[in-house]
């Protein structure tokens, strides 16, 4: 198996060359529900948190975008026995989406994308002082994304939506996060 892996990779090099790589550091702010889903852009039941990191484009009109960011957003649990056991805080996470993408306009100056794919989340602490700790949330959680964005010059503006596939609190049931933000930054 491990053969096949370092054959594949090995025979995409010359397709890689031929490819065109954009870098494309960013920041911006998330809102984040956990649990129900949130009924169109109300941002009511939402924790607010900001991101930054790095997109890599491969491609051309297609093309194909890894990253990685360092994601900081409030959180809260609230107990459904007693209602007045509720603990908050903020956490930090380690985003690693993996998507694909198309340029639906590509001209010299100006382009408007869409792309979608996979995310990985991997919780890197929990500030100090609040009531949630680490062992609240579950080490790893993943989720399925969409997004467009538009490049003008050297700018990008990006928008993305993220719905979790798994559970973010440890034994919670009911705690798909579902994560939306807006993000700024510049391509080169």
């Amino acid at each position: 198996m491990t053969r096949v892996i370092v054959f594949c990779c090995l025979l995409s090099i010359p397709f890689m060359s031929f490819a065109q790589l954009t870098v494309s550091p960013k920041a911006g702010i998330n809102y984040l529900w956990v649990g129900d889903r949130p009924q169109g852009l109300d941002r009511a039941g939402a924790e607010q948190g900001w991101q930054a990191g790095l997109d890599l484009r491969l491609g051309k009109r297609f093309y194909f975008q890894p990253g990685i960011y360092y994601v900081s957003t409030g959180a809260s649990i609230s107990s459904i026995e007693d209602i007045k056991n509720i603990k908050t805080g903020n956490a930090s996470f380690m985003k690693i989406p993996v998507n694909v993408g198309y340029k639906l306009i590509n001209s010299g100056i100006f382009k408007l994308r869409i792309h979608g794919g996979g995310v990985a989340n991997k919780l890197i602490g929990t500030k100090e002082g609040g009531a949630l700790s680490a062992s609240d949330f579950e080490p790893w959680n993943y989720g399925a994304n969409v997004g467009a964005g538009i490049d003008l010059l050297f700018l990008t503006l990006d928008v993305n939506y993220e719905w979790g596939l798994t559970d973010m609190y440890s034994g919670g049931k009911n705690s798909l996060p579902t994560m939306a933000g807006i993000s700024v930054g510049i391509k080169f």
